[in-house]
């Protein structure tokens, strides 16, 4: 996996990151596609949606917690990663409740 993951950019793994959170209500709207080209860039929403397509749902998240430490160790980066998820959860119209669980999710998770 580490391999896989060695060449991407913080960008890529928010991507991810967005496209794992988008993902939750099982429904990846065009408003959130949309959302997640613009905040990591068209590059990394095409890196994050090759992988999430080919992978699966646990080694997305095994992905998403190697990039995290990679990227955004300790508590600080969990802090920075949550704040930029609630920002993004916020700014999408949706499911918000059972996003709002999922972040929660996250939150022990990540």
């Amino acid at each position: 996996m580490e391999e896989q993951l060695e060449h991407w950019s913080p960008k890529d793994f928010l991507a991810l990151l967005m496209l794992y959170a988008a993902h939750a209500d099982l429904v990846i709207t065009d408003e959130e596609t949309e959302l997640i080209r613009r905040k990591a860039g068209e590059n990394s929403y095409k890196t994050a949606c090759r992988y999430f397509e080919k992978h699966s749902e646990y080694d997305t998240l095994e992905a998403l917690l190697y990039l995290r430490e990679r990227y955004h160790p300790g508590e600080e980066g969990k802090e920075y990663i949550m704040n930029f998820l609630q920002e993004f959860l916020s700014e999408e119209e949706g499911n918000v409740h059972y996003e709002e669980s999922f972040r929660i999710y996250l939150n022990k998770v990540l």
